[in-house]
């Protein structure tokens, strides 16, 4: 109630004004049709388990916790709302039934003690709130929309066959039913807010404090490569009037580790990607990338790793959510499966080299120019023997690379 009644105070400032505004410009009584709102709802935990048909035990477990959304907004001569909402700890874990090791179980979550908190954000509509906020080197004198969110460093781990194993859950059945459902909601409410007339701007940000990648060489391997991000901003501005739109993206402190040797990377990159987009009779979109020195270490044993992870991890089907008998039985009916398969798809009348041209003909009518950019100043790689630390055997280098890709319609 507190905390309620105190983010109520400093929004009702916007009330008042409003109120010594219409005073103002009709020099009359101010209207009695300002309204204002204060919304504040609140979720302790929430938990979701995704469990196997056959024995109906848990194959995932999604959670989140300490998560909340308020809603303010005032209603008169000009309307201002301000929507924020903080996700607490979300987490994606996998079974502990089975022979994946414990530090790969949570397939997406925080990063272990960086935060308490994994996103938070804000949406605000009408200048009086949207001027209130501080943003560096943005120009918001124009926009009449505003939301920002704010990631805390994240962890990913990407083991293979358990991924597409949650993809197909969350694809098929019921699930599958109520998630092509919100998508497709979801879809339609981000095209219409993007296609919709407007007399001013609109202005989204994103910024993230890191995120790290894994891959691990095997569910039940200690070794593994992780790909880690000191810092991401992206900017995206709709124009006025629906004239186009403009995107900026950068990454600093890129780096890739391995975990017998440690960086892979010479020094941290640097990425950065513009687009801008016309929506007129010249429809056009240009594409801008560019990234600083990529100094790729390559050793022998880390060139090994390469391959054992692309047989035990990518191109494995046993999703080890299960103990080793039962994972065996799972992948010997996954492979099945894939046999029946490739079976049947063997006995469809295979594309011709007319259907593609065809497709291609139909796909090309519908393109836009694009014109793409891509520079790069300095990309290398240095291979050695058993480590870093000796004399390369190997080294490849391009200096001031620059690559350019432009689409014709027709």
């Amino acid at each position: 109630q507190h905390e309620a009644l105190r983010a109520y105070d400093q929004f009702s400032a916007l009330e008042i004004r409003q109120s010594s505004l219409t005073k103002v410009q009709t020099d009359v009584e101010p209207s009695t049709d300002i309204h204002a709102m204060f919304v504040l709802a609140k979720l302790g935990t929430f938990e979701m388990s995704l469990n196997a048909s056959d024995d109906d035990l848990p194959l995932f477990k999604l959670t989140m916790s300490d998560s909340k959304v308020s809603q303010n907004s005032v209603t008169g001569a000009e309307a201002n709302s301000e929507f924020t909402f903080e996700l607490g700890d979300f987490r994606v874990e996998s079974s502990n039934n089975g022979d994946t090791l414990e530090s790969y179980r949570i397939i997406l979550g925080l990063v272990p003690g960086s935060s308490s908190s994994l996103l938070s954000g804000k949406y605000c509509i009408g200048q009086d709130v949207i001027q209130s906020y501080k943003v560096s080197d943005l120009d918001k004198s124009k926009c009449i929309k505003y939301a920002e969110f704010c990631l805390s460093p994240m962890r990913y781990v990407h083991v293979h066959s358990q991924i597409f194993a949650l993809i197909d859950y969350a694809t098929e059945g019921v699930m599958g039913t109520m998630s092509s459902l919100a998508a497709s909601s979801a879809t339609e409410a981000a095209t219409e807010v993007a296609n919709s007339p407007h007399n001013g701007e609109q202005l989204f940000c994103i910024s993230a404090s890191g995120f790290e990648i894994v891959l691990p060489q095997a569910a039940y391997s200690e070794k593994s490569f992780s790909l880690q991000s000191g810092k991401f901003e992206g900017h995206f501005r709709t124009l006025e009037n629906g004239v186009g739109s403009k995107a900026k993206v950068s990454l600093t402190d890129f780096m890739l580790q391995c975990e017998q040797l440690g960086d892979m990377f010479s020094v941290p990159v640097e990425m950065s990607i513009t687009v801008n987009m016309k929506t007129q009779d010249d429809a056009a979109m240009s594409i801008a990338m560019s990234t600083s020195r990529i100094c790729i270490l390559l050793a022998q044993c880390q060139y090994a790793q390469m391959i054992h992870t692309v047989d035990c991890n990518i191109g494995e089907r046993n999703t080890f959510l299960r103990s080793n008998t039962k994972s065996i039985r799972y992948s010997q009916s996954s492979s099945t499966r894939s046999l029946k398969a490739s079976e049947s798809s063997s006995n469809e009348k295979q594309p011709s080299s007319a259907d593609f041209v065809q497709v291609d003909k139909t796909a090309s009518s519908s393109q836009q120019i694009m014109d793409i950019t891509f520079k790069m100043e300095e990309f290398s790689l240095d291979l050695y023997g058993h480590s870093a630390s000796e004399d390369s055997i190997l080294s490849l280098c391009a200096l001031e690379a620059l690559f350019t890709m432009k689409t014709i319609p027709k």
